[in-house]
């Protein structure tokens, strides 16, 4: 009989275990997420990482991340001080190719910076008669709308991807909608909130980051350019 219960208790035992496992398994992980750099202050992230070149100017990584915020950065920057970002990408790609001569890449994105800087002023100019061009077409559209602005906005979660088990993503893509929709409703910061900083609800800061999306600066260089 004591045998009997034993062995009823070792069964019972072994079901809870399973049980447990199984219970373990439909937790839901924290989602994974992508996150895009025009998310990003893009200014900060390049001294951070300059600042842990001081510590590290060993580390090739670290270099081409340097070279790739600049030159990025450059492009958007106000003319009148893109020169030290242009300037910067260049001097990031040297040094990282110093580290590791042999790379076709960094070979490639060393001289790709060289001819970057040295087409700076045909790259301003063509920048400033884009500017008038623009303008002239968005006064146009503006007025056959009836002055309706529009904000720059991202893509929303679908249902599917909200789900725990779904990637976090938000599109480099933007598109353009007005702050009032046809069906009457305003578009609220919060929705645009959302829509930058990706389709995280409920929120979870600890979600694990897997990957990267570069995109184009969204926002205004306001910070004067390295020297």
């Amino acid at each position: 009989m004591r045998r009997t219960r034993g062995y009823a208790w070792g069964l019972a035992f072994v079901a809870l275990l399973g049980m447990f496992a199984v219970a373990q398994q439909a937790a839901p992980r924290p989602a994974t997420r992508v996150i895009g750099n025009h998310q990003i202050d893009r200014y900060e992230a390049i001294e951070q990482v300059r600042q842990a070149l001081r510590s590290d100017p060993k580390n090739l990584t670290d270099w081409v991340l340097l070279g790739e915020l600049a030159q990025e950065t450059a492009q958007e920057a106000p003319s009148d001080r893109a020169s030290g970002y242009y300037r910067l990408a260049r001097e990031a790609f040297e040094d990282a190719l110093k580290l590791q001569p042999d790379n076709p890449g960094l070979k490639a994105a060393a001289q790709f910076a060289r001819e970057q800087e040295q087409g700076a002023e045909q790259f301003r100019q063509s920048r400033s008669r884009a500017t008038a061009s623009y303008l002239e077409a968005r006064r146009r559209e503006l007025a056959q709308s009836g002055n309706t602005p529009t904000v720059r906005v991202y893509a929303a979660p679908t249902p599917g991807q909200a789900a725990a088990t779904a990637p976090a993503y938000v599109s480099s893509t933007p598109t353009y909608q007005p702050y009032f929709s046809d069906q009457g409703n305003p578009y609220s910061y919060q929705e645009h909130y959302d829509s930058f900083f990706g389709p995280v609800e409920p929120r979870t800061p600890d979600q694990e980051i897997t990957a990267t999306e570069r995109a184009a600066l969204v926002k205004p260089a306001a910070r004067m350019a390295p020297p």
